[in-house]
């Protein structure tokens, strides 16, 4: 079976997942003339990226990030077997490449019967205008990984081996962090990677249960030939909610040469040069503070996190994201709540069924908290005179002057 496939507005996959979208100023998807040549060119040090984020890390944040002012973009992380139960499509509708599964003919009877009602899932798009992109994978096998890799090699920038979630599904399944504690499983994959694809190879860990031990493992990777380490401040125990400890990543850091990454508890501009300050890492990750704050990649005010919302809202729509998908990062942009929006709105947006009746949502409070001229201007490239939403996307000199602040 032809494993590419291209469909158009006219095919069934298009027809059964097109919306009425919001038409969003093109100010926010003119990023194409920034795409990476060849994956051979990707240098990993003095950039500031958005961590993988299960639900979180899908397009429409990757693409945001990118605007704002992101160096590069990871992607969620992807599950081996579900990456191979894939097609890839050619999506010129929305000029994106879909990973979709499953297609009508590789469906069951009983998943026919609800097709119409449903339409395939994407569980990973992407286009020209993001990269460079890594792609982040699920795997406990070398050659499920190698042949996942292989699946979506030719549309991302890198590939990256999890090796530091913590939760249940992965490390019942001998994923994510249970690789620290099975090293030749992780060399076995990452040198399979490495020996058999073109493209850089790198991996995402946790702190392991002491500073020693994690340098062990990453002088391991290191050996394995991957262009760079990325280390959560963290270990397999630890929560969000407890501090990420960057003062044990200087001593990790220095014993290796390989390009470094750190990650962990990132929620503002200035913590990205204290954080470099503090481990002398190479690059600085950012996760939830790229959603909590969506001009964290420059040093300009927040922005009110109702404005976040509505920009999050017309990309998700711009890209066709499932409503399901966007109500939850809503959710998680807005922290659960909005404080000094009017006393209804939040229980009333999260209840709402569609991302077109969110979208009016959005614009009445906006309105209504005289936020929405705020919002267009930053929408168009202007500048909003309001202290709280005065930033407007990071223009190239914004850029340049954070890479001048990053290479001291």
């Amino acid at each position: 079976m032809n494993r590419c496939l291209r469909l158009t507005s006219s095919s069934v996959y298009s027809s059964s997942l097109k919306t009425k979208a919001w038409q969003a100023p093109s100010v926010l998807f003119s990023m194409a003339e920034g795409v990476v040549g060849s994956s051979s060119e990707l240098d990993f040090r003095n950039k500031v990226v958005l961590a993988p984020m299960v639900r979180m890390g899908t397009l429409p944040l990757r693409m945001l990030a990118r605007q704002h002012g992101a160096d590069m973009v990871w992607t969620e992380e992807l599950i081996d077997r579900s990456v191979l139960n894939t097609e890839r499509i050619v999506n010129d509708e929305l000029g994106t490449i879909d990973f979709v599964r499953p297609l009508p003919e590789l469906m069951s009877k009983k998943q026919q019967r609800t097709y119409d009602e449903r339409g395939p899932q994407v569980i990973f798009r992407t286009c020209a205008a993001e990269r460079p992109v890594v792609f982040q994978l699920g795997t406990a096998n070398a050659d499920l990984a190698l042949q996942a890799a292989q699946r979506v090699a030719k549309d991302v920038s890198a590939i990256e081996v999890n090796m530091g979630c913590p939760k249940h599904f992965s490390l019942s399944g001998g994923m994510g962090a249970a690789l620290l504690s099975a090293p030749e499983n992780a060399k076995q994959i990452l040198t399979t990677l490495k020996r058999n694809l073109s493209l850089p190879i790198t991996c995402k860990i946790r702190m392991l249960s002491t500073v020693a031990d994690t340098i062990d493992f990453c002088r391991m990777v290191q050996e394995c030939g991957v262009s760079a380490i990325t280390v959560h401040a963290r270990n397999i125990a630890e929560r969000p909610r407890d501090p990420a400890r960057w003062k044990d990543l200087a001593p990790v850091f220095s014993a290796i040469s390989v390009p470094t990454i750190a990650n962990g508890d990132v929620f503002c501009f200035a913590d990205i040069q204290r954080i470099k300050d503090e481990t002398g890492c190479d690059s600085v990750m950012i996760g939830r503070g790229a959603y909590r704050n969506l001009d964290i990649w420059s040093d300009v005010e927040p922005i009110h996190p109702l404005i976040a919302m509505k920009e999050y809202l017309v990309t998700a729509q711009r890209w066709q994201n499932t409503w399901k998908n966007t109500k939850y990062a809503l959710t998680r942009i807005s922290g659960g709540g909005l404080t000094g929006g009017t006393p209804k709105f939040a229980p009333t947006l999260f209840q709402a069924k569609t991302a077109a009746e969110a979208n009016a949502l959005i614009d009445d409070e906006l309105k209504t908290l005289k936020l929405y001229e705020c919002y267009k201007r930053r929408a168009t490239g202007g500048h909003s005179s309001s202290s709280s939403s005065s930033s407007s996307t990071a223009s190239e000199e914004e850029r340049a002057e954070k890479k001048a602040k990053l290479e001291k």
